[in-house]
């Protein structure tokens, strides 16, 4: 069980323990807001509010990489009319350094709909997880 969040910034909820597993919580806050609804722009607000100095950059995200690709290859599809959903399914913590920093991944199914076609996808995204005191 993910631990509770106790509060909401750029979109995306936050305020997890400072463990692993509320770093893996925090990861899959920042997927749930990106992921939903393929949203590139509140993928980019979370970005830009959650990533520091040395991050994979915006383009090599999975979460905005994967919503990015989606809307290339379907130039046509209207973005307001998309309805997804990402729901977290498993957790990993794969190494972490005291409350410093934690490798955390979080595997997740995405199903979404659009004019009527609808699928389901597995999604992985992993991520060096590291608090912000500031």
């Amino acid at each position: 069980m993910l631990p509770k969040s106790t509060r909401t910034e750029a979109g995306v909820a936050t305020g997890f323990p400072k463990t692993p597993e509320g770093a893996v919580a925090q990861l899959a806050a920042l997927n749930v807001a990106t992921y939903n609804n393929l949203n590139v722009n509140a993928g980019r607000a979370a970005y830009t509010a959650f990533a520091m100095p040395g991050a994979v950059g915006l383009q090599d995200w999975n979460a905005t990489k994967m919503a990015m690709r989606y809307y290339a290859d379907n130039p046509s599809t209207d973005p307001t009319r998309m309805r997804a959903t990402f729901t977290p399914v498993q957790g990993l913590i794969k190494g972490s350094v005291g409350d410093s920093w934690t490798l955390a991944c979080v595997n997740g199914q995405v199903l979404y709909a659009y004019n009527g076609d609808s699928n389901r996808i597995g999604v992985w995204d992993c991520a060096r997880m590291q608090w912000d005191d500031g």
